[in-house]
């Protein structure tokens, strides 16, 4: 009998199972490697946002570009140009305009349709055009456009000075080679991507 019950019978591990302390560290090395890969997964999703909300206003500046170059009318005369404008006072939003009285900028009353937000986490940080030395300057207080009328591609390019004041257009004579729109996260300033608006029509975001 004695030999059938130790056949059966259930052997005890020699070994003890993890201690509090080795379970503590282990849950600990746990905790670290997850919080790690979602910072690294927060900060992809970040530039990821910054980027795509970059090239969403390059797509509206394009959008206006398609609309001065084809035959378009909103209640008004089909030559007229299409512009966005940028005001660095309203940081979060911009305009598409219609040039009703032919000056190539932004004028009270020529906006069309509601005006475009920017994502809540990102702004407008500066609006940058050449001085009159063709020099890259970048300035918050400005106001800026850029507009597009057939049958060219090429952009018209109008800010304020550095004061906010006097907005007019600046393509005449030597010209505007280009305007700049830096957009930046609210939380980070650092992070940032720039949409560039050539004179010669050409759109790209850096």
């Amino acid at each position: 009998m004695r030999l059938v019950f130790s056949l059966f019978k259930i052997n005890t591990p020699s070994s003890p199972g993890f201690s509090l302390i080795e379970l503590m560290v282990t849950i600990s090395i746990v905790v670290l490697a997850t919080a790690a890969v979602l910072m690294q997964y927060s900060g992809f999703n970040n530039v990821t946002l910054l980027k795509s909300q970059a090239l969403e206003v390059s797509l509206d500046l394009r959008t206006a570009q398609q609309y001065g170059v084809n035959v378009r009318t909103d209640g008004g005369d089909n030559r007229s140009a299409y512009g966005i404008y940028f005001d660095a006072d309203t940081p979060d939003e911009y305009i598409l305009f219609r040039d009703v009285d032919d000056n190539l900028a932004f004028d009270a009353g020529e906006q069309i349709g509601d005006v475009y937000k920017l994502d809540s986490r990102f702004t407008i940080a500066a609006l940058c055009v050449p001085n009159s030395t063709n020099t890259h300057t970048c300035s918050a207080d400005r106001k800026a456009s850029a507009a597009f009328k057939r049958p060219n591609f090429d952009a018209v390019i109008a800010n304020s000075d550095s004061g906010g004041g006097s907005y007019t257009v600046r393509n005449g004579g030597a010209g505007v080679r280009y305007l700049t729109i830096e957009i930046a996260s609210k939380t980070n300033p650092a992070m940032k991507r720039e949409v560039w608006v050539y004179n010669s029509g050409q759109i790209v975001v850096e």
